[in-house]
């Protein structure tokens, strides 16, 4: 990068990687395309440029200062599986399994959801940090494809009163039980290919495979607990 990443965004040395992260943030919503839509080519060809600045920035700063995840596509290594796979019924992306309302009940047909268009042509990053929401049993993350997915699911169930809590610009967040985060997961891809895309443990109880660094996300899903509620938070840098 021939610009220094924290002079692209505005921030000090010694920042942190949450600081970094608003700061990318505030450059978003200056330029992001979604903004600037009725202005000159010129102004949004500019708008764009900065864009793609400020997302090689936060890749940078990010991979510095965090342990960086697996780059998509990239397989697990290959090792024996601890917990068997339960078959699931097929999903479609048509039915994420969002719930509109408390009670799984549905409010009728939804309104058309953003495109997604956008979002896919400016990012360089997607993803998914899932967590158990009442208790430290489960803490893990994953990036890539699934990722994406899962953050155009939450971003077309976003309402104004619904469950999905729209955190920040490109940052999407929706607190589900067992059931329901499991139905969301599987349902974002039509295909089963995601069910080994590798997932980074940052904590995971003794009794549910604890020592582990990585799991294939089939697996996760499959260590849910319908009794518990869970946090789905997905993101795009």
């Amino acid at each position: 990068m021939a610009r220094d990443p924290y002079d692209i965004l505005g921030i000090a040395r010694d920042a942190t990687l949450a600081e970094a992260k608003a700061a990318y943030r505030r450059l978003a919503e200056l330029f992001h395309p979604d903004r600037l839509e009725g202005v000159r080519d010129e102004v949004r060809a500019e708008a764009a440029r900065r864009m793609r600045e400020a997302a090689d920035a936060m890749r940078a700063i990010r991979d510095g200062l965090g342990r960086p995840l697996r780059a998509p596509g990239q397989k697990k290594p290959p090792g024996p599986r601890t917990t068997p796979r339960r078959p699931r019924p097929a999903t479609t992306r048509s039915d994420p399994g969002i719930p509109e309302r408390p009670g799984g009940i549905k409010a009728g047909k939804k309104a058309a959801g953003p495109s997604d268009a956008v979002t896919e042509a400016t990012a360089r990053e997607y993803h998914v940090v899932l967590r158990a929401a009442e208790s430290r049993s489960m803490h893990v993350r994953w990036s890539g494809r699934h990722a994406a997915a899962t953050l155009a699911a939450l971003r077309h169930g976003h309402r104004i009163d619904g469950l999905v809590h729209q955190v920040e610009w490109g940052c999407y967040e929706v607190e589900l039980d067992g059931a329901a985060t499991k139905r969301l997961l599987s349902s974002v891809l039509h295909d089963d290919a995601w069910h080994d895309d590798p997932v980074e443990v940052l904590h995971l109880e003794a009794a549910s495979g604890g020592d582990r660094s990585e799991l294939a996300l089939a697996d996760v899903l499959d260590l849910l607990d319908d009794a518990l509620r869970y946090s789905v938070l997905a993101d795009v840098y």
